[in-house]
């Protein structure tokens, strides 16, 4: 299998790696600054593309070729670490890899042949990490906070600078376009199904109509691009329309314009269900919430010392075929 295209990272003194196993992509961390006191620490980013998501919903579980990828992406990863060894390094899984069918013996095989201990973290625990990011920028706000993602979304009612409720939903670009691919070529049918679908989803969510909406991951980002943030309820219902008729927008990478479609879904189901007539997109995302409590433990323990059940706080490996 061919390697895929990376790019070298630089270093600078004392790095740090995290790994994080998402639905679309791996993406290598490199934290730096970490032993500076009061600095941020600098976030260098290395995102290799996979299909795991994809194989998972297609047949329930992962192919060997998918296996094989994933090892693949690992091993590139330390060849730009530069002097990082895979064996030091945090590494986390999120998304649909809480529901990947023997995501147990695929940890341990990842351990034998790289050395690299994989957990794979909550949903809650994920929208927590989404959370305490947009906090720390943001500051004391109001907002009711999504991450769409290519499994999951995540989500965070934060009032007046506190995190009151989140939680994860089973609700996915790439869920969603497996789940009514059957449905493309009738685009009436196509979007009263998928959407009943994203209502089935969001009706436990609370409902707090004068809360800000903010957006993150990959379809609110190509949304913001096409019409500009703040994005009204009337424009997204529009861009799907046009996307119906069209397709995606040109300018989108292929991996995004398959899954753009069944994104502005969700997107457009998200605002309708929280009262909403705009979104704002944020670039607020997990692996600044990583670093952040990476940068506080590594005030109490030792580099060598610290894993993802430690810094994480966490235990949830999924049970095989779970």
């Amino acid at each position: 299998m061919a390697s895929p295209p990376v790019r070298p990272i630089r270093m600078s003194h004392r790095p740090f790696g995290l790994l994080e196993f998402g639905s679309k992509s791996l993406k290598f961390y490199l934290v730096e600054g970490l032993q500076s006191p009061g600095s941020l620490p600098t976030i260098r980013t290395c995102k290799l593309q996979w299909r795991v998501a994809h194989d998972s919903f297609a047949t329930g579980r992962l192919s060997e070729e998918t296996i094989g990828e994933i090892l693949e992406c690992v091993r590139c990863v330390e060849r730009v670490s530069q002097g990082v060894p895979l064996t030091s390094m945090v590494a986390v899984a999120t998304g649909v890899f809480r529901e990947v069918h023997g995501v147990k013996a695929l940890a341990s095989r990842l351990q034998s042949e790289t050395g690299l201990r994989l957990r794979v973290i909550s949903g809650e625990d994920e929208a927590r990490l989404m959370a305490k990011d947009f906090l720390k920028r943001r500051g004391l706000v109001s907002a009711y906070v999504f991450d769409l993602g290519g499994a999951t979304t995540e989500w965070a009612l934060i009032e007046a600078g506190s995190i009151d409720h989140w939680g994860s939903l089973p609700l996915g670009a790439i869920r969603q376009q497996h789940f009514f691919k059957h449905l493309q070529g009738d685009p009436a049918s196509y979007l009263k199904e998928t959407a009943a679908g994203c209502d089935g989803c969001l009706k436990e969510l609370p409902v707090s109509p004068d809360k800000q909406i903010v957006v993150t991951g990959g379809t609110a980002k190509s949304a913001a691009k096409c019409l500009r943030s703040p994005v009204s309820l009337e424009r997204v219902r529009q861009l799907i329309e046009q996307t119906l008729r069209e397709g995606a927008p040109e300018f989108l990478t292929p991996s995004r314009q398959e899954v753009f479609l069944p994104g502005l879904v969700i997107l457009w189901r998200v605002l309708v269900h929280c009262q909403a007539d705009a979104f704002e997109h944020d670039s607020t995302s997990v692996k600044r919430g990583l670093a952040g409590r990476l940068a506080r433990s590594l005030k109490t323990y030792r580099p060598e010392d610290l894993h993802a059940t430690l810094l994480l706080k966490t235990t949830s490996l999924k049970k095989e075929g779970s």
